[in-house]
């Protein structure tokens, strides 16, 4: 009975370490990091819990294709038909570069206690030959909503 005990209190344990948060909908695109002769950061991580933040977000996605094409085609960028987000349960992490030069990928989300770690890999992206200022990339996950601190 003892190592019975023991066993179930081994398995509470290991469940009370950090858990996998899976993403139940992701996106990737571009967005607007600033304009000319600003100085472009090298990335960040937004945490977006509410409506007005995922709205502000989304009004840094250009509403064209970035292609040397003019007239720009209409973006395909799937933000931009705004989809519904229950805030009250989930929240959304955004990893972005400062650069098109800079590729962006979040690789996973732990839980961790009351905080959250997300891994993201950014590396330099090969096969472009010129890139408009301001403009970065990004990548970003919806996930059950937590209250503690995000960090990267």
């Amino acid at each position: 009975m003892k190592t019975l005990g023991l066993i179930l209190l081994s398995l509470i344990l290991l469940g009370a370490g950090p858990s996998m948060l899976t993403p139940s909908a992701q996106y990737r695109g571009f967005l607007s990091v600033g304009g000319p002769g600003s100085s472009n950061p090298p990335g960040g991580l937004l945490v977006i819990r509410d409506q007005k933040g995922l709205d502000a977000f989304i009004s840094r996605i250009p509403p064209e294709q970035i292609t040397p094409t003019r007239p720009a085609p209409p973006s395909d960028d799937p933000l931009l038909a705004h989809p519904r987000i229950d805030f009250g349960k989930s929240m959304v992490l955004v990893a972005y570069s400062g650069s098109m030069l800079t590729s962006v990928e979040i690789l996973e989300i732990r839980a961790e206690g009351n905080s959250t770690r997300v891994s993201v890999k950014r590396e330099p992206v090969k096969e472009m030959s010129s890139v408009p200022l301001g403009v970065g990339r990004y990548h970003c996950v919806v996930v059950d909503r937590r209250e503690g601190p995000v960090s990267e």
